[in-house]
C-alpha cells in the first residue's frame, strides 16, 4: 500500500472516529452527568455537539463534511436515544449547518469557536422558549406575571415571565462564550501520550441512563403547578380553557407528533442507500470502544468539582482527538 493510501485510511478512521464520539456524547452524555445532579444539564449535553463539530471543523473543513457526519449521527441517535424529541434534532441541524457555514470560511479559528459556541447555545435556548410559549400559550405569562405580583410584589417588575426568558438566555450566552473559549484553546492542547489499547470496562451501567423517560412525571409536576397558579389567579372559565389547552398540546405532543416522527425516522434509517447503512452500521460497532475512551476520560478527573470535571474531559478528548494535521 502507497503512502497516499495510507494517509487516506488514517484520514477515513479519523473521520469515523470523531463521529462515533459525536453519536456517544448525543446519545449518553445525559446518562453520564445524570448522578451528578448539575443544573441545567440540557445546556451541557448541548455542548458535545459543538465539541465535535469543531473537532471536524479542524480536521475536515473541506465542503459537506460536517453535514455528512450530522446525517450519520442523527440516525446514530435515534438508535441509541429514541426518546430524543423532535426539537432535539432541530437543534442539532441548526448546529451542524452553521458549522459547515463557519468553518468552510478563512476566519479564525477562535472566532469560528466562539460564534459557533454562542449562536448554538442562543439558539437552542430561544428554541425552548418558544416550545414552552407554544405550548402553554401567552396566558400562562400572565398568569404566571399575576401570580409572582401576588406573592413577591412587584418590585418595579412588569414581566416576571419575560426577566426569567431573559435571564435563561443570558446564561446559554455565558455558557456559550467560555465553551468557545475553552474549544479555541484546543489548537495549543499537546496530544497526551494515552494508551490507546485501554483496558475495556463494563461501562454500560455508568455510562447509559436506562431509566425511563421521566418527562411524563415532569410534565405531571409542571400541569399541577399551572392548575394551582391558575386557580390561584384566574376564575373558574379562564382556569378550566387554559388547563384544557396545556393537556391537549402536552397529549399531542407525546401521542402524536414524537411517535410520527419516530415512524418516519425509522422508515428513512430502513430506506438508506447501502453506503449510508454500512457507515450508520460501522459507527454503532465503534460504540462500544468509544465509550470505553470516554469513560477513560471522564474519571481521570473525578476528584475534582463539576465543573472544572467537565472542563477537563474536554481538554483531554480534545488533546487525543488532534494531533499533527496530515
Amino acid at each position: 500500500m502507497n503512502v497516499k493510501d495510507t494517509d487516506l485510511d488514517k484520514y477515513n478512521q479519523k473521520y469515523y472516529q470523531i463521529i462515533t464520539l459525536w453519536a456517544v456524547l448525543e446519545g449518553f452524555l445525559g446518562g453520564l452527568i445524570h448522578g451528578l445532579h448539575i443544573p441545567v444539564s440540557g445546556l451541557l449535553v448541548g455542548s458535545g455537539a459543538i465539541f465535535c463539530i469543531t473537532l471536524l471543523g479542524f480536521h475536515f473543513p473541506e465542503k459537506g463534511a460536517i453535514l455528512k457526519a450530522f446525517v450519520i449521527v442523527a440516525a446514530c441517535k435515534f438508535l441509541l436515544s429514541p426518546q430524543s424529541p423532535p426539537t432535539a434534532y432541530l437543534a442539532l441541524a441548526f448546529q451542524s449547518i452553521l458549522g459547515q457555514i463557519l468553518f468552510s470560511t478563512s476566519w479564525s479559528f477562535t472566532l469560528k469557536c466562539h460564534l459557533l459556541a454562542i449562536i448554538s447555545l442562543v439558539e437552542s435556548g430561544i428554541q425552548r422558549l418558544l416550545v414552552v410559549y407554544f405550548i402553554f400559550g401567552k396566558g400562562f405569562m400572565d398568569a404566571f406575571d399575576d401570580w409572582m405580583n401576588k406573592v413577591i410584589g412587584s418590585f418595579h417588575i412588569s414581566s416576571y415571565s419575560l426577566l426569567f426568558m431573559i435571564l435563561y438566555l443570558l446564561l446559554h450566552l455565558v455558557v456559550g462564550i467560555w465553551l468557545g473559549n475553552t474549544l479555541s484553546r484546543l489548537l495549543k492542547i499537546k496530544r497526551d501520550s494515552y494508551d490507546k489499547n485501554i483496558e475495556m470496562l463494563s461501562t454500560t451501567g455508568d455510562l447509559i441512563n436506562n431509566k425511563k423517560s421521566s418527562s411524563w412525571f415532569w410534565s405531571g409536576v409542571l400541569l399541577g403547578l399551572l392548575c394551582f397558579i391558575y386557580f390561584d389567579i384566574l376564575n373558574q372559565k379562564d382556569w378550566i380553557y387554559l388547563v384544557f389547552r396545556t393537556s391537549i398540546f402536552i397529549i399531542g405532543w407525546f401521542f402524536v407528533i414524537i411517535p410520527l416522527f419516530h415512524k418516519l425516522m425509522s422508515i428513512w434509517i430502513k430506506n438508506s442507500h447501502d453506503n449510508r447503512y454500512n457507515e450508520v452500521q460501522a459507527v454503532m460497532h465503534s460504540v462500544p470502544n468509544m465509550l470505553t475512551l470516554v469513560k477513560f476520560f471522564w474519571q481521570k478527573n473525578s476528584n475534582l468539582a463539576w465543573w472544572k470535571r467537565i472542563k477537563l474531559f474536554y481538554y483531554d478528548l480534545g488533546g487525543y482527538f488532534i494531533s499533527e494535521k496530515s
